[in-house]
């Protein structure tokens, strides 16, 4: 069996307004699955930009949940650690990504308005300047959770 490094690759017509990325991390072998326990090292600041259509405007994701797998493939359990955020204020550009109306057509013309409009500062500003937005860290079981 040859194991290598995988990629993903993706080109993004429009960014969404939640993005949501899955990571499978389990390998064949003939006839089962094993679970690959590498570590996994991700940012808290994430631009699309460069794997976007229009690449010249910034599109930047803050960090806001990670879910995690503790076990085997057969079994274990799942935490997850996600960031608390101040309620929006009613000015908020990020109401912008709700729609309307129930309305198919509001929505679309909702969504593709908004996917074209961005924050003056994440535009302007490289993304080593960005500060993630203001939040408390928590770790959460079934049973518990803990503020970090």
């Amino acid at each position: 069996m040859v194991c290598t490094p995988s990629t993903k690759q993706y080109l993004i017509s429009r960014v969404p307004a939640v993005l949501i990325f899955h990571l499978k991390r389990f390998q064949a072998q003939r006839v089962d699955f094993r679970k690959v326990t590498r570590h996994v090292s991700f940012p808290i600041l994430l631009d699309l930009a460069p794997i976007c259509k229009n690449h010249k405007k910034a599109r930047v994701y803050a960090l806001y949940g990670v879910v995690e797998h503790s076990g085997t493939i057969h079994g274990g359990h799942y935490v997850a650690y996600v960031k608390s955020r101040l309620p929006l204020t009613s000015d908020d550009p990020r109401w912008s990504f709700l729609p309307a109306n129930d309305n198919k057509d509001t929505h679309e013309s909702s969504y593709s308005s908004n996917s074209e409009s961005e924050s003056e500062e994440a535009a302007a500003a490289p993304l080593s300047t960005i500060e993630p937005p203001p939040g408390k860290w928590y770790h959460v079981s079934d049973s518990r959770y803990i503020k970090l």
